[in-house]
C-alpha cells in the first residue's frame, strides 16, 4: 500500500472508485425516492407490551406466541399516500392479536387494527413523507405470516426492505462514509509525498 502512494501521480484509481460508488448511491437514491414505494421491515421479535387479542382481551401472560414486528415507512420526499390498507394473512399457524404504533410524528389510524386466526387487517393510514408505522401481530410459534397492500387511493408499491431502500434510508452515512475515506486517503497521499521530498 506504502509503493501505491508513492508514487509521482495521485491515486487516481481509489478516487474513480469512490466517485463511482457516490455515483451508484445517488442514482439508486433518486430512482427509488421517485417512485410511490412503501418499504416493509420484517422481523420476529419478543413482545415488548401487552397486546390485545382478536377477541379484545388482554393475551395472558405466559402464552406460547411469537411476535412479527413490521416497520412500514413512506421512502418518498413529497408524495402522500391516503388510505392505505393492509391484509396480513396466515399462512401456516394462527394470528393471536394485533396492534398498530405510530412513529412520531405520525398519528394512528381513525380504523382500530382488526383480526381474526387467520389474518390480521390495518386500514385507512396515511403516511406523509417519512413517516413509518410499527405493526405487531402475535401468532402461534413458527407461524408463516404473508403482508399485501390490499388497497390504496393511489398506485403504491409494497417493497421488502432490500438494498434500495437501505441506500435510501442511510444516504446521508455512507456520503459521510465516502467524504471521510477521501480525506483519509489524501491525507495518506500528501503525508507521504512529503515524506518523499524531505528524504
Amino acid at each position: 500500500m506504502n509503493q501505491f502512494f508513492k508514487r509521482k501521480e495521485p491515486p487516481f484509481i481509489l478516487v474513480i472508485l469512490l466517485s463511482a460508488m457516490a455515483w451508484i448511491t445517488s442514482h439508486t437514491v433518486t430512482r427509488t425516492i421517485e417512485q410511490p414505494i412503501i418499504e416493509l421491515q420484517h422481523e420476529v421479535v419478543q413482545s415488548s407490551s401487552r397486546i390485545m387479542s382478536c377477541s379484545q382481551q388482554t393475551i395472558p401472560m405466559g402464552t406460547t406466541s411469537e411476535t412479527h414486528r413490521y416497520r412500514i415507512s413512506n421512502l418518498s420526499r413529497d408524495e402522500l399516500f391516503r388510505n392505505i390498507s393492509l391484509f396480513i394473512r396466515a399462512e401456516t399457524g394462527s394470528v393471536l392479536g394485533v396492534t398498530l404504533k405510530p412513529v412520531t410524528p405520525a398519528f394512528s389510524s381513525p380504523r382500530a387494527p382488526g383480526c381474526d386466526t387467520g389474518f390480521a387487517s390495518i386500514e385507512r393510514l396515511t403516511l406523509h413523507p417519512g413517516w413509518q408505522f410499527l405493526i405487531e401481530v402475535v401468532s402461534t410459534p413458527d407461524s408463516e405470516l404473508d403482508v399485501r397492500l390490499q388497497s390504496a387511493m393511489s398506485a403504491v408499491k409494497l417493497k421488502n426492505e432490500n438494498i434500495e431502500t437501505l441506500f435510501v434510508r442511510h444516504e446521508f452515512s455512507i456520503f459521510l462514509s465516502l467524504f471521510g475515506l477521501l480525506l483519509s486517503i489524501s491525507a495518506i497521499y500528501l503525508t507521504t509525498l512529503f515524506r518523499d521530498k524531505d528524504q
